[in-house]
């Protein structure tokens, strides 16, 4: 059973990195909040919104690597193997993966993706225009412009993080953790 967890939420306006000791009973070993986030970068970089290909998935990866590097994140934990990821880019590319006709978070929850997984998807996204990614039906309408630059910042980070793969939660991290300390430390008051 691994002891540290890597936590990753990507938000429109921020994301957040956590990394947790699940064998301590305070667990988290350290967090950040950086202001990058799905709608800045597609506010940012307009070209997401384009059709293009590889080359344009390698200029966006490497413009975005730059940006990330600028903010102090958590040191990569050593013994970290599993990475859990939540949030509409992470739970997107899973139903993306599942070729889900209607949302499902049932399906959704725990499903795994690898990091070719993510880039296939992402490359693929990136050859239909914007209004073919909006009618995609495991994308939510009017987000075909956030789904590219959400999926480039997660494999960024996996990168940073040397993660091959992403355990895909449904439910908010903010959740698991209220639940988790009324199961250990509340149990009685949340009644």
């Amino acid at each position: 059973v691994e002891k540290e967890l890597l936590l990753i939420d990507i938000g429109g306006g921020s994301s957040e990195i956590t990394i947790l000791d699940t064998s301590k009973t305070r667990n988290i070993v350290s967090s950040a909040s950086f202001p990058i986030g799905v709608v800045k970068l597609s506010n940012r970089y307009p070209a997401l919104k384009q059709q293009g290909g590889k080359n344009q998935f390698k200029a966006l990866y490497a413009s975005i690597v730059k940006e990330v590097r600028t903010f102090s994140l958590p040191e990569p934990p050593p013994n970290a193997s599993t990475c859990i990821g939540t949030a509409g880019t992470i739970t997107s590319l899973a139903a993306l993966k599942l070729k889900l006709q209607w949302y499902k978070p049932e399906k959704v929850n725990n499903t795994v993706l690898t990091f070719k997984e993510i880039k296939d998807i992402t490359c693929e996204l990136l050859s239909f225009t914007e209004e073919e990614r909006d009618n995609l039906p495991q994308l939510e309408k009017g987000r075909g412009d956030l789904i590219i630059p959400g999926a480039i910042l997660l494999l960024v980070i996996m990168e940073q993080y040397q993660q091959n793969e992403i355990c895909v939660i449904d439910s908010g991290m903010r959740e698991g953790n209220l639940i988790t300390l009324y199961k250990n430390h509340a149990k009685g008051f949340l009644v």
